[in-house]
């Protein structure tokens, strides 16, 4: 997989984990710090998933949904400061 998107944001607490999970198995629980680093390295891809809020996802939606509610909080604190 090409690092498109690897310059994703998995901000978060520092002490929040997430568990991994490819083809079946799981792994972690690992921080998003760790994840970041995993993803830079190719050790992890986007196709990977992560458990987040009870429910499985691939790690380029959770990075999506990560950024879009970034960007939420951004537009609003933007509307707020006018």
């Amino acid at each position: 997989m090409s690092n498109h998107g690897s310059n994703a944001s998995f901000k978060d607490s520092s002490s929040t984990t997430y568990l991994i999970r490819w083809r079946g198995l799981q792994y972690g629980p690992f921080t998003a710090s760790t994840i970041e680093q995993k993803l830079s390295t190719n050790q992890l891809s986007f196709l990977h998933e992560i458990s987040y809020n009870g429910r499985w996802m691939t790690l380029r939606d959770f990075a999506a949904e990560r950024e879009a509610i970034e960007r939420a909080e951004l537009q609003a604190r933007k509307a707020q400061e006018q």
